[in-house]
């Protein structure tokens, strides 16, 4: 229904229905060939019916210069897309800047076409109005389409495009309201809005008699590796005394057919001479072996034994060790008591 309508505005048919651009505050003119290479581009994807080009391309060249024939053409091309509120709003600003300059070309024309977008796009025009209902928390946001309404607006019709529409409220401490509605051609509707106070989580009667201990700082000690001397001569010591245990019953299956008889190994039996001589000379090797054995091992798990403590003390602090006597039936002996 404005296909015609722009060109009533020039008077060549080849030029854009648009008024000249004045130079901005500073001087510089804006990029006129850009400006005039979108426009042609927008008059050609509205002659072939795509009118979501034409929009995009006409938009972009107002973002250079607005002009009132280039609010027009935006505001037509925008009820073409059955987007009234938006059309309505390009036509309004296209009647005021119209009317303050005097001076445009083919301007009553130009007014006329502004306002016939006003009279065809009012009617199809919805509304909304936000009602809150309560109290209205100062900090409260509402957005309608996507777009922030303010305050002021609230219990105000608000001009909108139908189909459907998505409201969100929030506040602080408030529990968020979203809600989508869908507005027929001129339908007047309102939507009441009531901010409530987000439940708080109750505490229960354990959380609020259990007391938290405060956090307790653990301090773990590294282990510290066993001492290698005192096991060495502790297994020395083992393994004498085991090998003093294996030449001691040797020799006792030795000297059992050789008896000793003033410090020497007397063997009775005189039909194998040699062979007692001999097993007389293993007895006694074999007693050698097992006293110096027994002894050495004694001593080696005693010294072990001590080096033992005495390391374990020097390296930890410990607990003075107590010592005491004690005497039993048949018994006497010493108690120590402490860690080790």
């Amino acid at each position: 229904m404005f296909a015609a309508s722009l060109r009533a505005y020039d008077g060549a048919a080849q030029s854009a229905p648009v008024a000249q651009p004045a130079s901005d505050a500073s001087g510089a003119q804006p990029d006129l060939a850009t400006r005039r290479m979108l426009i042609d581009q927008a008059q050609q994807a509205r002659t072939a019916g795509d009118h979501r080009l034409a929009l995009e391309r006409a938009e972009q060249a107002m973002r250079i210069q607005r002009t009132p024939s280039l609010r027009l053409f935006v505001a037509q091309t925008l009820a073409t897309l059955v987007r009234p509120a938006d059309a309505l709003t390009q036509a309004e600003a296209c009647v005021r800047e119209a009317e303050r300059d005097a001076s445009l070309p083919n301007r009553e024309a130009l007014l006329a076409s502004c306002r016939q977008v006003l009279e065809e796009t009012r009617p199809a025009i919805a509304t909304l109005a936000l009602v809150v209902r309560g109290e209205r928390p100062s900090d409260a946001r509402v957005t309608v389409g996507g777009r922030e309404v303010s305050g002021a607006l609230l219990d105000v019709p608000i001009a909108l495009n139908p189909g459907r529409v998505a409201i969100v409220a929030r506040a602080s401490g408030c529990t968020p309201i979203e809600q989508t509605v869908e507005l027929a051609r001129g339908e007047r509707r309102s939507l009441e809005l009531a901010f409530e106070r987000a439940p708080q989580r109750e505490t229960t009667a354990v959380e609020q008699t259990i007391a938290v201990p405060p956090p307790r700082t653990v301090t773990v000690e590294p282990r510290r590796p066993l001492p290698i001397g005192p096991i060495v001569t502790l297994s020395a010591g083992a393994v004498a005394l085991v090998t003093g245990a294996v030449t001691f019953a040797l020799r006792n299956g030795e000297i059992a057919a050789c008896p000793i008889e003033g410090g020497r190994f007397v063997c009775a039996d005189s039909t194998a001479a040699d062979a007692l001589v001999a097993r007389a000379s293993s007895a006694e090797s074999l007693n050698t072996i097992t006293n110096i054995a027994l002894v050495s091992g004694g001593v080696l798990v005693a010294g072990g034994a001590a080096w033992l403590v005495a390391d374990r003390l020097v390296r930890r602090e410990r607990a003075p060790v107590a010592v005491a006597p004690t005497v039993g039936r048949a018994q006497l002996g010493i108690t120590a008591g402490g860690r080790f």
